[in-house]
């Protein structure tokens, strides 16, 4: 597979506090990056979370705390998310009104970065890449990295929580297709999947060159960092997460953990194959929900 070409690299030591946004498909391996980013002396991957989705006009001013997606309007669920153990965190959370959630976003997140002692924070959520455009001209010092996978691989895996082929397929392409009128911004890196998990240490270099930080071997220890909140326990023990088998799959969430506690591998590029052998027609599927034609479109040679 082609290795993606890289933009004009950004100096490193710029000291730069502009947001960076983790997007792309669902299993495609965006939370995988998010949490190698985290690993950084200075990037902060904080909680993933839903705000940006919460309101739908960006530019008016908020009359009350914006809900998390699919979470409860309240102060103490937006305390929790950002393990607010501090009142000067908390008093920042309170007093926050009647300004976008833009703003809101940058005051919360910024303050979140600086009490894990960090000075960029990165958002990544299922429902960015429905979202690009407002990220686009409401960040426009912001740095994207967009993540792609054999589209064959994220469907299986879609399809065993979903329970559909033809429908994590669907989701792959719709997510996708969000993202291709963006893929010649300047700000925006492709990153494949296949290319981190074979290639780490070169591929995490081309990502720092595009946002403008130095290279740090920590991130290549992710694994081995912690990943609960300080007010939250983990899902799952240290025990249990150095074990041979993950969670069972029905566990999103615990298996989830679990997969970012353990050191990178290219083990599932590929696993398509047994699963295409397993469904009758898969192939066909896949198909004629347009996954051969996105594949082609985001340089994939199936």
């Amino acid at each position: 597979m082609a290795h993606v070409v890289t933009p004009a690299c950004t100096p490193a030591g710029t000291a730069s506090t502009a947001p960076i946004f983790v997007l792309g498909c669902g299993h495609s391996g965006t939370t995988l990056l998010r949490t190698i980013l985290n690993a950084h002396p200075r990037l902060c991957g904080g909680p993933e979370h839903g705000l940006f989705s919460s309101v739908s006009d960006w530019n008016a001013p908020l009359r009350t705390k914006p809900r998390f997606s699919g979470k409860p309007q309240d102060a103490t669920r937006l305390h929790q998310e950002f393990c607010c153990s501090n009142e000067d965190m908390c008093r920042r959370l309170d007093r926050l009104r009647n300004i976008t959630v833009v703003d809101y976003a940058r005051s919360v997140l910024s303050a979140y970065c600086a009490a894990q002692g960090k000075a960029r924070w990165v958002h990544k959520h299922p429902s960015a890449v429905h979202m690009m455009n407002h990220f686009v001209q409401s960040f426009p010092d912001g740095r994207f990295l967009y993540v792609v996978r054999d589209g064959r691989d994220v469907a299986c895996s879609l399809a065993e929580r979903l329970g559909s082929l033809r429908e994590g397929v669907s989701r792959w392409v719709r997510d996708n297709a969000k993202m291709v009128p963006f893929l010649s911004l300047p700000a925006l890196l492709t990153v494949k999947y296949e290319a981190l998990v074979a290639s780490p240490e070169r591929e995490l270099r081309r990502i720092l060159c595009h946002l403008g930080e130095a290279y740090s071997d920590r991130m290549l220890r992710y694994h081995e960092q912690p990943h609960a909140s300080r007010c939250s326990p983990p899902l799952i023990s240290a025990d249990r997460a150095r074990a041979t088998n993950p969670p069972p799959r029905g566990d999103h969430e615990r298996r989830r953990e679990w997969q970012m506690r353990q050191p990178i591998s290219d083990q599932s590029v590929g696993s398509w194959g047994g699963c295409f052998a397993k469904r009758k027609g898969a192939a066909r599927v896949f198909e004629e929900a347009g996954g051969l034609a996105m594949m082609r479109q985001l340089g994939y040679q199936p």
